[in-house]
């Protein structure tokens, strides 16, 4: 199965999230799957690239061109190169078997609304993953709770994703 991992690309992150993102890619081997992932050597997304390729795993990168230069471009087995930033999200989300939502800032943010929206569409019935650990979702996960109780949305949040507190909980449960 092919894996779309949405996490940080900065560089100035505690190292306990680092050590977990590489942590999440020697999972992804060591289980028989691939990655695909937003393409950058950076941060929590490096960390990943790295616990695959240095496991002897495939990964399929996917940039937007106009961030070429920006975001460094990893060696990987598959570039797909989309046209704009709009696009290379839809692909992302739309791609792979199952995704997994590390911490992470406002593209894991919109990585994980538009996975769930777009499965909520019936675009696609993979399994969603939020790796909470060290409680980062916590408050994310209050307000999707108070979605549902408020009624903002019928879908209760177990429909749609799973939490899990550690990566190995993730090739438990898939």
């Amino acid at each position: 199965m092919e894996i779309f991992v949405g996490c940080s690309s900065s560089k100035n992150i505690d190292s306990k999230y680092l050590e977990l993102a590489y942590e999440v890619g020697k999972l992804i081997v060591k289980n028989g799957h691939s990655l695909i992932f937003g393409s950058s050597e950076d941060g929590m997304m490096g960390e990943v690239y790295r616990g695959v390729k240095e496991n002897s795993g495939k990964v399929t990168a996917v940039i937007p061109a106009n961030f070429r230069g920006l975001l460094t471009e990893v060696e990987a087995d598959k570039t797909v190169v989309t046209d704009t930033a709009t696009e290379h999200l839809k692909y992302l989300v739309n791609s792979g078997d199952i995704t997994i939502i590390l911490p992470g800032s406002y593209g894991a943010l919109a990585e994980l609304a538009v996975s769930i929206q777009n499965k909520k569409l019936g675009e696609h019935n993979k399994k969603i993953f939020i790796l909470n650990a060290y409680g980062f979702y916590d408050d994310i996960l209050k307000l999707f709770d108070k979605i549902y109780l408020e009624k903002f949305d019928s879908y209760n949040r177990d429909d749609l994703f799973q939490v899990v507190e550690k990566a190995i909980d993730i090739f438990e449960k898939k």
